[in-house]
């Protein structure tokens, strides 16, 4: 019985953990897919007014951005 307790304890903290990394995926999907809208807004910007950034500045920066999130994620 105690064998059983335990291998059910562990299954539950694996369990635990499992879902705390799915949601940190999730946050960090969120957070790629908000930068990504984000980006797509300034080109779409740049291309109809011709705002001072280039799309390619505009890209680089975002990707910058999304690497950023990704890692405060992580931590």
């Amino acid at each position: 019985e105690t064998g059983l307790r335990h291998a059910v304890l562990g299954v539950r903290s694996a369990a635990v953990i499992a879902a705390a990394k799915a949601m940190e995926i999730e946050q960090e999907l969120a957070i790629k897919q908000t930068v990504t809208d984000g980006a797509t807004h300034l080109i779409e910007l740049d291309q109809r007014y011709g705002v001072s950034e280039s799309a390619s500045e505009i890209a680089c920066n975002a990707g910058d951005m999304v690497r950023a999130a990704a890692g405060a994620v992580e931590q």
